[in-house]
C-alpha cells in the first residue's frame, strides 16, 4: 500500500504554493496535489477579470488594516511570506510585474503567466498531480506502528497520506470547483465551520438617481457604514453606477461589513467629493460667477449625476439660475450640500454568493494553530487559503492571504518530518 508523505487537496493558489513549499522544505518527501477539476487554477485565471491582481505593494502593516475579519490570525503567515517574497518568487522565475496604484499585476495583464509559473515549479519539483479527483470523505486511521489519513474519492479511488493540507477555497464561483463540500466533511470531524456567505459584492438599490446614472463612475468617494445607528466603518475608493445599484471598490469593500446583517439595520451614507469640505462646497454653490447650479457642481461631479441627484432626490430642476441661488434659504443650500456629501443609499440587497469575489466564514480560527496552520484537534491536517475565516478588501490582499497561508502550511508540514 502506497502512503504519501503529504497530500494537498485543492490546486488553487494556496494549494499549489503549499505543495511547492512542502517539497522545497524537504525534497525527499513524496508530495501529491489533487483537485476535482481536470485543470489547475481555474479560479486564479478569472481573478481580477483575468488580469490577476497578484498582491499589493504597500507595507505589510497596511495589509492588516485591509483585512476585515481576524487580521491578527495572519501574523505568522504574513511574517513567513510577505508581499515582497511573493513578488520575488514570481520575478525570479521570469514573470514581469507592474504596479498600478498599489496593485501588482503581471506585465501582460494575463493570469495565465502566474499559473504557468506555478505549474512549471510543480513539475520541476516532480510533485505528482492527480486531477479529476473529487474527495468524498476523509478518515483518520491508526495501526500498531503508525497513523495515516485515508482519502476517498467519488470515483472509488482511495489514497493514504501521513500529512494532509486542505486548500479547496470558499463557495464563490462554484463553476471553478469551489462548492464548500470539504466544509461538510470537516464538520463530520467536529471542526467548527462558520457560516459561509458572500462578501465583496455590489450593492443593490432602486433609487431613481442611481438607475438614471448607470455607467457614470467616480474616482474617489467615501462610504460611511452604520449599523443600528452606530458607525461601523468608513471605506474610500472609486465607484460605478449600474442599472440596479453601485459597484466598484468602495461599494464592494463596503459589502464586507453588511452581508451578515439585516438590511433594515444598515445605513450607508455616500460622500461623492470627500476631498472638498462642506464649507468649500457652500462657497462654490454661492459663488457669483453667473453660472447655473448644475454647471457649478459639474466642476466636481459629472454633470449628469448632478442633474439626477438634484432632480430625483431633491426635486430641483436641472437649471437653477445664479440669481435664484443667491435667494436660496440656508436650509435649501444645506440640503444641496448634504445630497453630495452624505446622500443616503437605500439598499434593496447585494450580490449573491455566485457574484462574490470571495466568501466569508469557513473554518473557525479557534480550530487552527496560527503558527503552523495545523488543526488543533488533528495536528497532521493543515489548512490554507479562503477556507479559513479571514477575508480582506479588494486590491490583491486576498490573493496574498492565499499564497502566504499556502506557504506556511507547506513549510510547516514539510518541517514536521
Amino acid at each position: 500500500m502506497k502512503i504519501y508523505d503529504i497530500l494537498v487537496i485543492g490546486a488553487g493558489p494556496a494549494g499549489m504554493m503549499a505543495a511547492i513549499e512542502s517539497k522545497k522544505t524537504n525534497e525527499n518527501l513524496n508530495v501529491v496535489l489533487v483537485d476535482r477539476n481536470r485543470e489547475m487554477g481555474k479560479k486564479l485565471l478569472i481573478t481580477g477579470g483575468g488580469r490577476c491582481n497578484l498582491t499589493n505593494s504597500q507595507d505589510m502593516e497596511v495589509f492588516f488594516k485591509n483585512i476585515v475579519r481576524n487580521p491578527k490570525f495572519l501574523y505568522s503567515a504574513f511574517n513567513n511570506f510577505t508581499n515582497k517574497d511573493l513578488i520575488e518568487f514570481f520575478e525570479a522565475r521570469g514573470l514581469n510585474l507592474k504596479i498600478e496604484g498599489n496593485k501588482i499585476y503581471p506585465f501582460e495583464d494575463d493570469a495565465k503567466g502566474v499559473l504557468n509559473i506555478l505549474k512549471s515549479e510543480l513539475n520541476s519539483l516532480k510533485i505528482e498531480q492527480l486531477l479529476g479527483f473529487e474527495v468524498s470523505d476523509i478518515e483518520l486511521e491508526k495501526d500498531t506502528e503508525s497513523e495515516h489519513i485515508f482519502i476517498k474519492s467519488t470515483s472509488g479511488k482511495e489514497i493514504y497520506t501521513k500529512k494532509l493540507i486542505i486548500a479547496t477555497g470558499g463557495v464563490s464561483y462554484k463553476n471553478t470547483g469551489s462548492d464548500g463540500s470539504l466544509f461538510e466533511i470537516l464538520k463530520k470531524l467536529e471542526i467548527d465551520i462558520k457560516p459561509v456567505m458572500p462578501t465583496l459584492v455590489k450593492l443593490n438599490s432602486n433609487q431613481e438617481w442611481i438607475t438614471k446614472s448607470q455607467g457614470i463612475s467616480l474616482n474617489n468617494t467615501k462610504f460611511t457604514i452604520n449599523y443600528k445607528d452606530k458607525k461601523l466603518s468608513e471605506v474610500e475608493g472609486s465607484i460605478v453606477f449600474t442599472h440596479n445599484g453601485i459597484s466598484g471598490p468602495a461599494a464592494i469593500n463596503s459589502s464586507a461589513y453588511i452581508t451578515d446583517k439585516e438590511i433594515c439595520d444598515i445605513s450607508i451614507l455616500i460622500d461623492f467629493i470627500p476631498e472638498v469640505s462642506e464649507q468649500e462646497l457652500n462657497d462654490i454653490i454661492k459663488s457669483r460667477d453667473k453660472k447655473n447650479l448644475d454647471t457649478k457642481l459639474s466642476k466636481l461631479i459629472p454633470k449628469e449625476l448632478v442633474k439626477n441627484v438634484l432632480l430625483y432626490e431633491l426635486g430641483i430642476e436641472n437649471a437653477v439660475l445664479e440669481t435664484e441661488i443667491q435667494n436660496m434659504k440656508k436650509i435649501q443650500i444645506k440640503n444641496i450640500i448634504d445630497a453630495f456629501k452624505c446622500i443616503k443609499l437605500k439598499l434593496t440587497g447585494y450580490g449573491g454568493i455566485n457574484e462574490a469575489i470571495v466568501t466569508r466564514g469557513g473554518i473557525s480560527i479557534k480550530e487552527i494553530n496560527p503558527r503552523n496552520l495545523s488543526l488543533k484537534k488533528y495536528p497532521n491536517i493543515y489548512v490554507a487559503g479562503e477556507m479559513i475565516d479571514v477575508d480582506a478588501f479588494t486590491g490583491g490582499f486576498n490573493l496574498q492571504i492565499a499564497f502566504s497561508t499556502g506557504y506556511l502550511a507547506g513549510k510547516s508540514s514539510g518541517e514536521s518530518f
